[in-house]
């Protein structure tokens, strides 16, 4: 019996009888009641008769399904042979030769049977009072064996006999015992799947990904397997861990998987930010910058990741603070590459003016993602009041209005106007010609191309400008005195046939930030002494004038935004010829007529 395959040296044997052990345990055991389980280390896995016991568990939890399925196959042929007698009568046989029906007449006849139905079954449960083998143990807590509850209700793993299809059963309301019954018949075929598939009942749990039907398999019928000949199929899909190295960022982030994906993501910017400020993790941050950087910038949102773009862009601005020589480079030689999107490239721009943010350690002016538009309203604001100055009715009218500025003792120090350079030359003002230089310099390589792709639309030059505008502001004065030839050159190529549109009036804000800049610094002094600046300052100052005369009518949308910047340039360029008068004088002692 069991005893006998439990103590075989065959492996194979010896699994059956375990099996055999643990089914009439789980059949005769009582409700509640403790059942016998070898663990699912015994039955997990290849080889030795494992995959046999588990079709044979499987076929026998089946069972009962089938047998049912049969009985009701059995009667409806039993119900077309007795119309078939009734209509053409009983069919008899006659035999083919003599000698077959006298062979045959020699032999005794055989009676019928005594009965025409098989005898009652009985419930295991009521006749027996104990199981057959039951667990010995001191307590138990201390039993090694599991309790598993027995499986009961019919698998569709297996192929059932269709049941016939009425418009009645195809009605619109459906009750909640064929919803709890659909629950549990898709519950226990999980359960078979992990059987069959070597798999405990901990890690299927955790492993499994139930599916919604198909259109097609929610139409067929239980035993319609042609309808969809993967409906039995379990689908395993094995559950993410979160990153630990740098190193494993980018592999999540370029697979075709959602949940590898989302798992980057979310894990990327703390991750990054854990690890950088500290030598403990040595160069594992700097040795996976630009594969990591690479991996954020190509991301496309094709799996409707909430909150995508956010994620995306704080990793970025970490990796690029955590390694700016690095990740600069390789943001500014990006940002002109064709394969990117408008959105991509966004993303770049953005991380771009984030960090220069954060090293720079200056004021932060407005949101992140609007800063460009917080530093152009506040240089209108103080040109404008520089420009009331000089007119004598505004300032009077100024001076009896309340001014709040005026009961401010301590006034802040700009960072522009800092010379303060860190001890061991990794501060803002050593790096921060790494992010206006090559960003000016490959839009005036690109600028000569003729396919220049979706970069130099509208919108792509505007966010462009834009960043030159918050990095200008952000630049000390090592950066600012060389800037003037090669951001006139690029603000050039754009005020050529000027237009009223969103791109003018970012190139005119960063004209009109870069100037607020050096009359700051020095009262342009530096700018005055450079030829070249003054030589395309002029240049420039008739297409202004031109693009103000035009829009000065406008009083909303772009423009009169335009406009308003090109005001601005005009009244700084009146500043930058009243100083340079003035440096004349104090250096002859008269104005030359």
């Amino acid at each position: 019996g069991v005893s006998a395959h439990l103590a075989h040296a065959d492996p194979l044997v010896r699994r059956t009888g375990m099996l055999v052990g643990e089914l009439l345990s789980e059949r005769t055991a009582r409700p509640g009641g403790k059942t016998l389980s070898f663990g699912a280390a015994i039955w997990n896995g290849t080889g030795e008769g494992r995959e046999e016991a588990r079709v044979l568990r499987a076929l026998y939890h089946a069972w009962s399904h089938h047998s049912d399925a049969i009985a009701v196959r059995a009667a409806t042929f039993k119900h077309d042979s007795a119309a078939i007698d009734t209509l053409f009568g009983t069919q008899e046989v006659v035999p083919a030769t003599t000698s077959g029906a006298a062979s045959g007449a020699g032999r005794k006849g055989s009676g019928g049977p005594k009965t025409r139905r098989l005898p009652q079954r009985v419930d295991a449960r009521d006749t027996r009072t104990r199981p057959l083998i039951s667990v010995i143990g001191d307590s138990d807590d201390e039993a090694p064996l599991s309790v598993s509850s027995p499986r009961e209700g019919p698998l569709r793993m297996f192929s059932a006999p269709a049941r016939p299809h009425t418009p009645s059963e195809s009605s619109s309301s459906s009750s909640d015992s064929d919803s709890d019954a659909d629950d549990a018949d898709q519950h226990e075929m999980h359960k078979l799947a992990a059987d069959l598939a070597g798999v405990s009942t901990d890690d299927a749990a955790s492993l499994f990904t139930s599916a919604k039907p198909s259109a097609s398999r929610a139409a067929a019928g239980v035993g319609d397997m042609d309808a969809d000949r993967e409906a039995h199929a379990p689908q395993f899909d094995k559950r993410v861990r979160a990153p630990v190295y740098v190193s494993q960022l980018a592999p999540l982030l370029k697979t075709s998987s959602r949940q590898s994906v989302r798992m980057g993501l979310r894990s990327a910017a703390a991750l990054v930010a854990r690890k950088a400020p500290t030598r403990t993790f040595g160069g594992e941050v700097d040795e996976n910058a630009v594969d990591l950087t690479l991996a954020l910038a190509a991301l496309h949102d094709n799996f409707g990741i909430r909150r995508f773009e956010d994620m995306r862009r704080a990793a970025l601005v970490e990796v690029a603070c955590a390694a700016p020589v690095r990740v600069v480079g390789v943001l500014t030689e990006q940002v002109f590459g064709s394969q990117y999107s408008g959105v991509q490239r966004t993303a770049m721009l953005y991380a771009l003016t984030e960090t220069a943010v954060r090293l720079s350690g200056a004021e932060q002016h407005g949101k992140a993602g609007q800063r460009a538009e917080a530093v152009a309203a506040r240089v209108v604001s103080d040109t404008r009041r520089v420009g009331e100055q000089r007119v004598p009715q505004l300032r009077r009218e100024r001076q009896l209005r309340l001014d709040s500025s005026r009961t401010t003792l301590v006034q802040e120090i700009r960072p522009s106007t800092s010379l303060a350079v860190d001890p061991d030359g990794r501060g803002w003002a050593a790096m921060a010609g790494a992010f206006v230089f090559p960003l000016l310099n490959r839009y005036l390589a690109y600028q000569a191309l003729s396919s220049r792709g979706s970069l130099f639309e509208p919108d792509s030059l505007a966010l462009l400008f834009d960043t030159l505008g918050v990095l200008i502001s952000l630049a000390p004065p090592s950066v600012l005195r060389p800037l003037g030839p090669v951001l006139l050159e690029a603000l050039a190529t754009l005020l050529i046939s000027p237009s009223a549109g969103l791109e003018t009036a970012a190139a005119l804000s960063a004209l009109a930030i870069f100037l607020h800049a050096h009359l700051e610094l020095d009262s342009a002094a530096s700018l005055l002494n450079d030829r070249t600046s003054v030589r395309m300052l002029k240049t420039l100052l008739p297409r202004v004038q031109m693009l103000f005369t035009q829009l000065n009518a406008h009083t909303g949308g772009t423009p009169a935004k335009v406009a308003a910047r090109a005001a601005t340039v005009l009244l700084q360029m009146d500043q930058l010829d009243q100083a340079q008068t003035q440096t004349i004088q104090d250096a002859l002692g008269f104005i030359p007529a």
